[in-house]
This record gives structure tokens, C-alpha cells and sequence, in this order.
């Protein structure tokens, strides 16, 4: 006797409920490889791009060009930018800057801080190799993400810095609008050049920064009161702002 059963509110048959679960399985499947054979397609077409936008003088140690793009590199740097905006906003604090400035300088430093601290995350999972044209001439690397392509964080930090600049300053000239907006993929393109990153890591990176470059933005104005009331020693009181 076939055992019958409700299934999805139909009766049917134990044979029939077995090769419907099979096909679901076969579905479920099919399903897998083909999002499998999407992912290959895309690492291979990763790498493909990539290797086509390195440049011979890119990878060339004694390479002018390649200089041009470690300058910028440089420029980019995490840590110099946190020691820097870090002096600059303790002096302003210690002044008593005025309200505006030295929100806008904790809400860079929040950005460069949170930067780190997701691109580090990220590549910490990730653990992508860099591509082999990399030559391992970065100055201060982090020694345990640094060694890690995915994401590309000098291209995240570019855009997160050029969203605040474009906040910060509405009033540019449009030279300069226009040489802000353009430098993050500017920078990008270079990671590319020298053989640092691949396509796919400038690309997140860049959305990443934008991403950044507008939540930090959301650091409430009060912060900065509250700091010089937490931390009097080292911002200094607010009784010395009044006075």
C-alpha cells in the first residue's frame, strides 16, 4: 500500500513527495555551480584586467613614473595622517579652536580611525595574496594586513578623505572640485599600475571610502565637549575656553 501524505496542502504519494525533494536537490545544485562558474568567471576576468593595466615602468624599481605613483602613495598613508590630523586637532583643542574646526578635525579623525580598523577587518577575512607583480617596497606596513590585497585601503582612504574635503570646503575653486573628485581614482588606477592591488580591490575600496566618508559625517557636534570633559589633562577644561 503507498503511504499518502499532505504536502504543501496536496495530498500526494510518498513516491511522488521523494522526487520532488530530489529535484529540489538537483535545482539547489545546479544553482551552486552556476554561481560557482560566475565567481571563477570574475576572478578570471579580474586577473585578466589586471595584469593589462600594469605597466612595465610600473613595476620598474629604478622608474621615474614609479616614483610619481609612490608619491602618492605616501600621501596616502594612514599612519601619517592620523599623527598629523591627531597633533593638529589636539592643538585646536587645546587653543580652543572654534566649535566648527574642531568637529571637522574629530570627525577626520574618526574616519581615519574607523578606516583602519574595517580594512584591517576586511583583510584580516579575506587574506587575498597581492598580485605577483608587487614589489614589497611599501614603507611601514602593518605586519599583519598590510601583506593583504582585499581592499585596497590607500583607495578608500582617498575617498573618504575626498568626500569630507568637498564637505568641509564648500567654497573650492573649480579647479581644485574638480582635482578632489578625480583623485581618488587617480590613486586607484596607480594601486593598479605599480602592480600593488587588483581591479576588484580598488574598486571596493573606493566604494568602501565613499561609504565612510559619509557615515563619520553623523559624529554628533557635542563630541567634542565631551571630550575636554573626559580628558581634561590632555584637551584641556572647558573653565579654560570661558575664561
Amino acid at each position: 500500500m503507498v503511504d499518502e501524505s499532505e504536502w504543501n496542502g496536496v495530498k500526494v504519494t510518498g513516491e511522488r513527495r521523494n522526487s520532488s525533494s530530489l529535484l529540489v536537490n538537483i535545482e539547489g545544485n545546479n544553482n551552486c555551480v552556476a554561481a560557482a562558474e560566475v565567481q571563477t568567471q570574475l576572478w578570471i576576468w579580474d586577473h585578466e584586467i589586471t595584469s593589462f593595466m600594469v605597466l612595465n615602468s610600473g613595476i620598474d624599481s629604478q622608474s621615474n613614473l614609479r616614483f610619481i605613483f609612490l608619491c602618492m602613495e605616501w600621501s596616502m598613508h594612514g599612519a601619517l595622517w592620523l599623527i598629523f590630523s591627531s597633533f593638529i586637532f589636539l592643538v585646536s583643542m587645546r587653543y580652543n579652536f572654534s566649535l566648527n574646526m574642531r568637529h571637522e578635525l574629530a570627525v577626520l579623525i574618526f574616519g581615519l580611525c574607523a578606516d583602519l580598523v574595517v580594512v584591517g577587518i576586511i583583510k584580516g577575512i579575506a587574506r587575498r595574496s597581492r598580485p605577483p607583480f608587487d614589489i614589497k617596497d611599501q614603507l611601514y606596513e602593518a605586519p599583519l594586513v598590510d601583506k593583504f590585497s582585499f581592499p585596497s585601503g590607500h583607495s578608500s582612504r582617498g575617498a573618504m578623505l575626498s568626500v569630507l574635503c568637498l564637505t568641509f570646503f564648500c567654497s573650492l575653486p573649480q579647479f581644485i572640485t574638480l582635482f578632489v573628485k578625480l583623485f581618488p581614482f587617480v590613486l586607484g588606477a596607480s594601486r593598479i599600475f605599480i602592480g600593488r592591488h587588483y581591479v576588484s580591490d580598488v574598486m571596493i575600496g573606493l566604494l568602501l571610502g565613499y561609504a565612510e566618508g559619509n557615515f563619520v559625517q553623523c559624529l554628533p557636534l557635542h563630541t567634542v565637549d565631551a571630550l575636554k570633559q573626559m580628558f581634561p589633562l590632555i584637551f584641556g577644561s572647558n573653565e579654560q575656553r570661558d575664561a
